[in-house]
C-alpha cells in the first residue's frame, strides 16, 4: 500500500469514528408516549406565548410529537429562521428555549428528548460543493422535560430517520 492510500484509508476511518460519535435518537428513548391531545394551551406559561397565540392554537386537538408528551411546532421568523415551541400536552404548558432557533428545520421522535436543529444531509452539503458557510452549524440538544441540554455542535451530516419540520 502506498503513502496516499493510506491516507486515505486513515482519512476514511477517522470519518466513520466522527459520525458514530454523534448523539443517536436510540441513546435518548423514553419509555412511552402519551396519548393524550393537547386540549388547552397555558398562554400564562411564557411570557411570548400570547404574541404567538395563533399558531401554538394550531395545534389543538394534536398528540404528542416529541420527548414523550410535548407537541414540537415551529414557524418562521424571517430569511433562514424559525422560530421552535414545545407544549406539554397534559398541561398546556408552552416552553420557547432561546437557544431553539433554526435555519434548516429540525429532526426529531415522538419517542425521544433528543432534537436536531439544522439537520443537514450529506447531499445538502454535496450541494453546497462540500462547504457549509462558516456561521452554520447542526446542533444537538437533549430535552429534560422543562430545558435543553446542549450535547455538541456538528458540521457532520445527519444520518437519523426522524420526523422532520
Amino acid at each position: 500500500m502506498n503513502r496516499l492510500s493510506c491516507v486515505f484509508v486513515l482519512l476514511g476511518s477517522m470519518v466513520l469514528a466522527a459520525d458514530s460519535t454523534l448523539p443517536a435518537f436510540e441513546d435518548y428513548r423514553l419509555a412511552e408516549v402519551s396519548d393524550l391531545r393537547l386540549s388547552a394551551i397555558d398562554f400564562d406559561s411564557h411570557p411570548d406565548a400570547r404574541n404567538f397565540r395563533t399558531r401554538l392554537e394550531e395545534n389543538l386537538g394534536a398528540y404528542a410529537n416529541f420527548a414523550g408528551h410535548f407537541i414540537l411546532t415551529l414557524w418562521g421568523c424571517g430569511t433562514m429562521c424559525q422560530q421552535i415551541a414545545l407544549i406539554e400536552v397534559a398541561s398546556g404548558q408552552v416552553f420557547m428555549p432561546e437557544e431553539f432557533i433554526s435555519s434548516f428545520g429540525v429532526c426529531f421522535k415522538e419517542n425521544s428528548s433528543l432534537l436536531i436543529i439544522n439537520p443537514v444531509d450529506k447531499t445538502f452539503i454535496d450541494d453546497m460543493d462540500g462547504e457549509l458557510p462558516a456561521w452554520f452549524n447542526i446542533h444537538y440538544y437533549s430535552w429534560n422535560g422543562s430545558a435543553a441540554e446542549h450535547l455538541l455542535d456538528s458540521r457532520q451530516p445527519v444520518v437519523e430517520e426522524c420526523d422532520f419540520f
